[in-house]
């Protein structure tokens, strides 16, 4: 399998150009080999409702038909009508000889039927090259297709004695240039940006992909009696349609609600029996089945991300760690309270490196029964 790992690496490429566009369908990409081994054409699946990577792929081959040629994607053909026909038809159509998969789909109209059905038309289907890989860059997908919920990823920039901020609420620039770009780039893979209130208040955020020359999630606040002034950045004319503001029930009839919504902005009102509290699994589940929001950035403050962790609705963690002391400060996760170390939640940390003067560390959660 060795021999098309430069093409899957390349099928990855490639699925990363779908990034912003595609959600909530999955990043892929196609190469075309021929008989030579030899790359001839690619593509990707570059919108969602657009045609599919593989179908790309062949369509800027200008070839008929391709005997003996091979067919590298990162996620098994689909074998359904969605909204463009199923392309282990068009592949099998083709006569394409082999076909290597990263990683079969998940989806459960999926799921190895269509690996299967072109082995049954007398193709040879290889699985399984760069598969991590594969997986990985698909991840909020495969949850969202298998669990009907969003991939939850919290976000803390903090020092290194665990202070998101002073205690008078002054966090800028706690890190570096690098780790500020790096935050840039995971808002461009998410689907939404979380944050609640207090850090509105606080640091007025536009909530936007910057730097990168791609759509800006959409962004979620919680709050929930409403009580964010209309003249904050992320109420600005342009974006209030790509805004979502979570908030008790008992205000949805306020004229603020109204003033809001007229506006534009989408007004999502749940019941809360703490006051000023808004369940998160609510939260989460309203992004995810009314909104087809595969995937949310929690960005802060400390109250969410205590909270976040206390409901165990976290899947990933990044932590961009300054190397100074803050000493009294708001601490990361300060309303969290564990009367036993084995009831804290532990980190599998999948990578950790040195960006600008910065640690960043990165894990999934294991949250303790």
């Amino acid at each position: 399998m060795t021999e098309y790992k430069e093409a899957m690496e390349r099928a990855l490429e490639l699925a990363r150009r779908g990034t912003g566009y595609v959600s909530p369908n999955p990043r892929v990409g196609a190469v075309i080999l021929n008989k030579n081994g030899e790359k001839i054409s690619e593509g990707w699946h570059k919108s969602f409702g657009g045609l599919h990577a593989e179908v790309e792929a062949i369509n800027a081959s200008k070839i008929k038909s391709f005997e003996g040629y091979t067919l590298v994607v990162n996620l098994e053909p689909c074998v359904h009508k969605g909204k463009t026909p199923p392309c282990t038809d068009l592949i099998i159509a083709k006569k394409f000889s082999r076909v290597v998969i990263g990683t079969l789909d998940p989806n459960p109209l999926v799921a190895g039927k269509g690996a299967e059905k072109l082995k049954n038309a007398g193709v040879e289907v290889i699985i399984g090259v760069l598969e991590p890989e594969c997986y990985e860059i698909n991840r909020t997908f495969f949850k969202y297709i298998t669990k009907n919920q969003a991939y939850i990823t919290l976000k803390v920039a903090q020092s290194i004695d665990g202070n998101i901020a002073l205690r008078n609420g002054q966090s800028k620039w706690l890190t570096s240039e690098e780790s500020r770009y790096a935050v840039q780039v995971l808002r461009s893979e998410s689907d939404a940006i979380l944050v609640g209130k207090n850090t509105v208040l606080m640091d007025n955020p536009f909530l936007t992909v910057r730097e990168l020359d791609l759509p800006s999630p959409k962004k979620v606040i919680l709050d929930s009696e409403l009580s964010l002034p209309l003249d904050l950045n992320i109420f600005r004319n342009g974006d209030r349609d790509n805004t979502i503001l979570f908030c008790n029930e008992k205000v949805i009839d306020s004229r603020k609600a109204k003033t809001l919504s007229l506006a534009g902005v989408h007004i999502e009102p749940l019941s809360a029996n703490t006051p000023g509290y808004l369940n998160l699994k609510d939260v989460i589940d309203v992004l995810t089945k009314k909104y087809n929001l595969t995937s949310v950035l929690v960005e802060g403050g400390s109250q969410i991300f205590s909270n976040f962790i206390k409901e165990k609705l976290v899947d990933e963690i990044h932590l961009f760690v300054a190397p100074i002391i803050v000493g009294e400060g708001i601490q990361s996760f300060r309303n969290l309270n564990f009367s036993a170390l084995l009831q804290a939640p532990q980190i599998k940390v999948t990578k950790f490196e040195n960006i600008g003067s910065d640690f960043h560390i990165v894990g999934t959660m294991n949250f303790q029964n």
